[in-house]
């Protein structure tokens, strides 16, 4: 059984870019400033241990933070969602962190299953790392879960077909997801 295990997830899409290039004189802007490109990332962090995480088992010297490079520039970074107001859920002031710059997370405690979302405008692209980093005594270190992803049984067994590779590639992208959607995959009963 873990007592204490603080977990993070993070996604990214870019919601628009190339509008300068689109057509002459088109232009984009986020709270009056001129960008290329914007996109969203949110970060998820929750308390994934059997035990309460208090704000007195962060060490203060290495307090739990959002890192992200200095090559983006930040437009937007707010809190959300939380599981409980109850937990007083904050982000601090930014702050030069090595080569990068870090926003500290602030909480009163979480609990098991406590969560935060935080979202992310920044005009990086979808490849841009943000990690959670600090230490929580008692927890060897917050961990990032990926997605996992589950095969259907119709893919086990379609997957030896020729050609299947490419389709499952195809299916597994965004914009066939977002046009085509999972519900015409239900056509395969196996």
């Amino acid at each position: 059984d873990v007592y204490k295990r603080q977990c993070y997830e993070v996604s990214s899409n870019t919601l628009i870019e190339g509008v300068d290039k689109a057509l002459d004189g088109l232009q984009l802007q986020y709270k009056g400033k001129q960008q290329n490109r914007i996109t969203v990332t949110k970060i998820v962090l929750w308390n994934d241990g059997r035990e309460t995480i208090d704000k007195n088992n962060i060490v203060p010297i290495d307090p739990v933070r959002v890192i992200c490079s200095v090559d983006i520039d930040i437009l937007d970074i707010q809190v959300t969602q939380v599981s409980s107001n109850a937990n007083a859920i904050e982000l601090g002031e930014p702050s030069k962190d090595g080569g990068n710059i870090s926003y500290p997370i602030n909480f009163e405690y979480l609990d098991h299953k406590d969560y935060l979302v935080i979202q992310i405008v920044h005009n990086g692209d979808e490849t841009c790392k943000f990690s959670i980093k600090g230490k929580i005594k008692g927890v060897s270190d917050i961990a990032r879960i990926t997605s996992v992803r589950v095969e259907s049984k119709a893919m086990r067994y379609l997957r030896y077909l020729p050609l299947m590779p490419q389709v499952e590639v195809m299916m597994a992208s965004r914009l066939f997801m977002k046009y085509v959607g999972v519900g015409s995959l239900s056509l395969i009963h196996i």
